[in-house]
């Protein structure tokens, strides 16, 4: 069963525009915003990544909201680039406690996948340690995730990002 896109919208979504353009015609159509979450999860290259990327200056979070799940699920099959965006939308939204525990193994497949762009792999682990924050049980789990291996492909600036967030967690943790 494949999702019926609006050959407007799609139209839109594979042509060169500027982000300022793309916004413009979208708040023309609020309509189009169900399409652009379809479109989201669906993997379609490359409306999908677009879409996702979109979502984050016209999707409404009670819209997404009742998506997230959906969201969760697409992560291992996309690409990079299109995870991220995923893995943003993601972040901005309420989680219950078995998403949060499908989100945490899925963005530990991404920082495991050294090959995968840093970027990626930085708001994964950035989600990563937003859950272990609320569940201080997982901390263990930084231990060896953050093995040399894992933080070898990362440039230095992301890098000490990372191990500042990671001590002030760890600190947060021990008071």
């Amino acid at each position: 069963m494949g999702i019926k896109i609006n050959s407007m919208l799609s139209e839109l979504l594979t042509q060169r525009h500027t982000k300022e353009q793309l916004l413009a015609i979208l708040n023309e159509h609020p309509e189009w915003t169900e399409e652009l979450i379809d479109l989201a999860v669906s993997g379609r290259h490359p409306e999908g990544w677009r879409a996702a990327w979109l979502l984050g200056f016209v999707a409404d979070k009670y819209r997404l909201q009742q998506r997230v799940g959906e969201l969760i699920a697409t992560l291992p099959d996309k690409s990079d680039g299109y995870q991220r965006e995923l893995l943003k939308r993601i972040q901005e939204l309420t989680l219950n406690e078995e998403q949060e525990g499908e989100l945490f193994d899925y963005a530990v497949q991404i920082w495991e996948s050294i090959g995968k762009i840093p970027s990626v792999r930085s708001m994964a682990m950035n989600l990563m340690l937003a859950i272990i924050q609320k569940y201080p049980e997982l901390k263990e789990e930084l231990t060896y995730l953050l093995e040399e291996e894992y933080l070898s492909t990362l440039s230095p600036g992301i890098r000490k990002g990372l191990e500042k967030r990671v001590g002030q967690l760890l600190m947060k943790n021990e008071e």
